[in-house]
């Protein structure tokens, strides 16, 4: 998020009700997606298709949403709840693309920056767990050593297996 702007009103309710959405705020600004005007508005650059496709894709999952799925979006980007439902469906035309041209743009940036960002996550759990397990084979007692060593050998495992996954799914 940039450091001059506090989100506040229909901004802070889009931003609560997908959360998603607000940890990439900055990320939709840097590719040229997303403008911030005020703290309670926002402008989507790009199509408003890939706006509707945009949300519908990190919307998925999301519990409860005061007056319904668009209404946030909607007070947000100032665009109405209707158009953006006809927008993110084929809405009855069977020729229409399943993603608009700027949504199928976004959406592998959008995929790789949350995978950079859940592997970090995982390396710091990771790291706390052998930092944890390092101190705890510190002690005299063999048995708890062993099993500290065993732990840090399925913790670093782990790790090494779930980026060797994500290396060849990316090949």
């Amino acid at each position: 998020m940039p450091d001059n702007y506090e989100l506040e009103g229909a901004l802070k309710e889009c931003a609560r009700c997908f959360p998603k959405f607000y940890n990439e705020i900055d990320d939709l600004i840097r590719e040229g997606y997303l403008q911030i005007t005020s703290p309670e508005k926002c402008l989507w650059l790009k199509s408003r298709t890939s706006l509707a496709q945009y949300f519908k894709w990190t919307g998925k999952g999301v519990k409860r949403i005061p007056h319904g799925f668009w209404s946030p979006i909607e007070k947000a980007f100032g665009i109405k709840r209707n158009t953006l439902r006809k927008l993110a469906g084929r809405n009855g035309n069977d020729f229409k693309l399943e993603e608009s041209i700027d949504f199928y743009k976004l959406k592998p940036i959008i995929e790789n920056i949350r995978y950079q960002r859940d592997l970090l996550m995982l390396e710091k759990v990771v790291f706390d767990g052998v930092k944890y397990f390092a101190i705890m084979a510190e002690e005299e007692n063999p048995e708890s050593r062993h099993f500290a060593l065993e732990k840090i050998k399925k913790l670093i495992s782990y790790l090494k297996k779930i980026t060797d996954k994500n290396d060849e799914k990316a090949a």
